[in-house]
């Protein structure tokens, strides 16, 4: 097997969906609070906890399995391009990933007004 194989077959060990789907949830917690540098920080900790969770693992088993043969059919590079695509696609449509214009858009302050109108 070659490397990204090995690492495609790994990334489809059930410790390691386990351990994505929990660092998921908190990067889209922290996400939602703006808070980019935890963010941030949970990407690198939970890729770190899921390659230690499959150290012990012994790829060509896991590759024989239907899984295995799932994650290395997506190995093509006209798939992992797609999915790339998309996932930036969906993640600037919903706010993950800030538009480049977004700075044209904020108010100043003297243009706010009150509630009462007064200025």
């Amino acid at each position: 097997m070659t490397y990204m194989e090995r690492m495609m077959v790994r990334r489809g060990h059930p410790k390691n969906i386990i351990v994505g789907i929990v660092g998921f949830l908190w990067i889209i917690y922290f996400l939602w609070q703006h808070n980019w540098m935890w963010a941030v920080a949970v990407v690198v900790l939970s890729a770190v906890l899921g390659r230690l969770s499959t150290s012990g693992t012994k790829e060509e088993t896991l590759a024989g399995t239907l899984l295995g043969k799932i994650m290395l059919l997506h190995l093509h590079p006209v798939n992992l391009t797609v999915q790339m695509a998309g996932l930036l696609f969906f993640s600037m449509g919903s706010g993950c990933i800030p538009r480049l214009t977004s700075w044209r858009r904020r108010r100043s302050f003297s243009s706010a007004t009150c509630g009462d109108g007064t200025g």
